[in-house]
């Protein structure tokens, strides 16, 4: 039985049910079809953030704005400090050798190398340069990886990892959890509200918006 249903686009559906065949819940539950949250290179960190932003929509007679708002900004605000491995973009790595490259020709990647290919590429150029006691990414490995600033020294936006990340990687890049959160969370938010007819998401609260905060 079905509450509420929001549908993003075919086949992109999320509702709100209260019994599922002969099921019958004490409190409503979500079930979410064909949306990023269903997908395994999310984050956990940020399909929690999602799924609550979904609760928060489907739980108000109609959607409320404000607060699914203020859930987005308070995930931006962990993301902010939160560890890199929990924020990092999972992927299974395949095609590895077909996009590999002779590091002493240089960071020429192929055309249209998928972005975690790359990422990974460069994992292995910093292994190896470093002698890092590190494995080496391959096909089938399972990793992570995260958007850098590129004004560092391969000049490039996205490396990978293994699992932890390394201590050696700290002192040579830094993340871009800006752009991180906007792939990984935002534009995913982004479309959701799209689709309600509400404003482009704005992670600055107006200082009016503090203050009513405050008084109340």
């Amino acid at each position: 039985i079905i509450l509420k249903m929001f549908v993003q686009a075919k086949k992109k559906y999320i509702t709100q049910i209260i019994a599922n065949e002969k099921t019958v819940y004490d409190v409503p539950e979500i079930k979410i079809t064909g949306l990023e949250t269903r997908k395994s290179d999310l984050p956990k960190f940020c399909k929690d953030g999602l799924l609550e932003m979904f609760d928060s929509m489907l739980k108000e007679d109609l959607p409320n704005e404000d607060k699914m708002l203020e859930i987005v900004r308070k995930y931006q605000k962990i993301h902010k400090n939160a560890p890199i491995e929990d924020i990092a973009i999972p992927k299974g790595v395949k095609d590895y050798k077909k996009y590999s490259i002779d590091f002493s020709n240089g960071m020429q990647y192929l055309p249209s190398t998928p972005i975690h290919n790359r990422a990974s590429i460069n994992h292995n150029y910093m292994v190896q340069k470093y002698k890092l006691p590190l494995r080496e990414i391959d096909d089938g490995a399972k990793i992570k990886y995260v958007f850098l600033k590129e004004n560092n020294e391969i000049h490039q936006n996205v490396i990978a990892f293994d699992d932890q990340w390394p201590e050696k990687f700290s002192t040579k890049f830094t993340i871009d959890r800006n752009t991180l959160f906007e792939k990984s969370f935002m534009e995913i938010a982004q479309r959701i509200f799209d689709v309600l007819g509400f404003r482009k998401i704005s992670l600055r609260e107006s200082k009016l918006g503090s203050f009513i905060k405050k008084e109340e």
